[in-house]
């Protein structure tokens, strides 16, 4: 039970040590600077990508042989699921298990790290699809509407397409990994990609949605893993010199 308290304070502390990180970070431009890369980005890619490809993959779609089509959809709401929350969750889950066996201080903050980055993440994912009110592919399909067409701020759920927030909610929690520890991190950002490809095949998203979801997800996770790999390389200097 003493073990199991001591366990929560240190995982709050680093927890609170990591928002104060980010707030850092944000105040010093470094953040703000890689949002409006992120936004310009969108906005071109919006104007010059998202109707080609919504054209090119609905054509595919519909001269498709039906049983293709069936599966390629399948292998989508699979992807989907996985990157609903339940793909971050494993990343936690198997953080928690090896920081209990090995008992790292560094592995306590890799995940305090994961958790703060998806935290920050749904929120701002959250914010701006409110705020923004994008149309999403089979709503504008439906209306006739352009791509770039905005009804924010609203709620309704055809109108909530930007940022794609599995694909930033998968790169968060890939993030921290990709830059502290690569050889985990690097399978874990393929997965996160996979995931965001998946939103944008399947018609959920347009690929605008899923390059500012997937920014928005690396740039906060990545941060942490910045501030994380400095911690890990002085550790293995520590160490090799006390050897």
């Amino acid at each position: 039970m003493l073990e199991h308290t001591t366990f929560l304070k240190r995982f709050r502390r680093a927890l609170r040590s990591e928002f104060r990180w980010m707030k850092r970070c944000w105040c010093r431009g470094h953040l703000r600077w890689l949002a409006v890369s992120g936004l310009v980005i969108s906005i071109v890619m919006a104007w010059t990508v998202d109707r080609p490809w919504m054209d090119w993959i609905t054509r595919t779609l519909r001269d498709c042989p039906k049983p293709q089509a069936g599966e390629v959809i399948a292998s989508c709401r699979f992807f989907n699921r996985a990157g609903d929350f339940y793909f971050t969750l494993v990343i936690l889950l198997g953080l928690l298990a090896v920081q209990r066996f090995r008992k790292s201080a560094v592995l306590l903050r890799m995940t305090a790290a994961v958790v703060c980055a998806a935290c920050i993440t749904t929120v701002v994912s959250r914010g701006l699809k409110v705020l923004v009110g994008r149309v999403r592919p089979r709503e504008m399909i439906r209306r006739g509407v352009e791509p770039w067409y905005l009804n924010g701020p609203t709620l309704h759920g055809d109108y909530n397409s930007y940022p794609s927030g599995h694909s930033s909610l998968a790169a968060a929690g890939s993030g921290p990994l990709l830059v502290a520890l690569p050889w985990a991190g690097i399978p874990l950002t393929a997965g996160a990609i996979v995931i965001g490809g998946s939103r944008m095949v399947g018609v959920y998203h347009h690929p605008s949605d899923v390059v500012g979801g997937l920014w928005l997800g690396f740039m906060v996770g990545c941060t942490s893993g910045c501030r994380l790999r400095r911690t890990i390389r002085r550790a293995r200097r520590l160490g090799g010199r006390s050897a």
